[in-house]
C-alpha cells in the first residue's frame, strides 16, 4: 500500500481542451462567418454530430458574435445566450487577423471553450484547461525516478519508432 502511482490522482485531473466544445475564430472566418449575418456552428465527434448552436453577427461599430438561444447537445436543450466581441489586427502583408475577446478576462484569443456543465464559452486560462498530451507526457516520470532513472533517459526508453 502507498506505493508508486497509488493514491487518488485521478480525482484532481484537470479538464482538457479535447473534452470541450471549441469555437475557433480561424475556422469560422474560413467558413464565411464575416459574410453572413447569421448561421450555426456544429461540432462532430467520431463522425456523429455532437452539438450545435445558432449565431448572429452584429457589425456596429465592432463585430460581436451572439450565440443564442440554445445549445443543442445530444438532444438536450441548454439555454445559452452570449455576446462575444471580435477584434482585428492588421497584418504586415496587408490582411487582417480576427480574434475573440474572452468575455471573462478580456484576453485576445483564437479559441473559446465550453466544458461539459459550463454555461459560457471562455478561454483556456479562465477554465484552467490543459491538453490531453500534457497529461500523458510525464505519466512515467515518478515510476522512473523511483527506479533511479532520469526522465530524459526514460523518454528514450519509451520512444515510439
Amino acid at each position: 500500500m502507498g506505493g508508486l502511482g497509488s493514491g487518488r490522482h485521478w480525482l484532481y485531473k484537470r479538464n482538457t481542451v479535447e473534452e470541450c466544445l471549441t469555437l475557433d475564430i480561424n475556422k469560422l472566418v474560413k467558413d464565411g462567418l464575416l459574410h453572413r449575418l447569421f448561421g450555426e456552428v456544429r461540432w462532430c465527434r467520431g463522425g456523429e454530430e455532437n452539438a450545435y448552436v445558432n449565431y448572429w453577427l452584429k457589425r456596429d461599430p465592432v463585430y460581436v458574435l451572439t450565440l443564442c438561444p440554445f445549445l443543442i447537445r445530444r438532444d438536450e436543450r441548454i439555454p445559452l445566450t452570449q455576446d462575444i466581441p471580435l477584434v482585428t489586427m492588421e497584418l504586415h502583408s496587408g490582411g487582417k487577423r480576427y480574434w475573440f475577446t474572452c468575455p471573462n478576462c478580456g484576453r485576445r484569443v483564437g479559441k473559446l471553450h465550453l466544458p461539459h456543465g459550463a454555461e459560457r464559452f471562455l478561454c483556456r486560462n479562465c477554465y484552467d484547461l490543459t491538453y490531453k498530451s500534457c497529461q500523458e507526457c510525464h505519466k512515467f516520470d515518478r515510476l522512473l525516478a523511483g527506479m533511479g532513472i532520469h526522465p530524459s533517459v526514460g523518454k528514450r526508453l519509451f520512444r515510439r519508432n
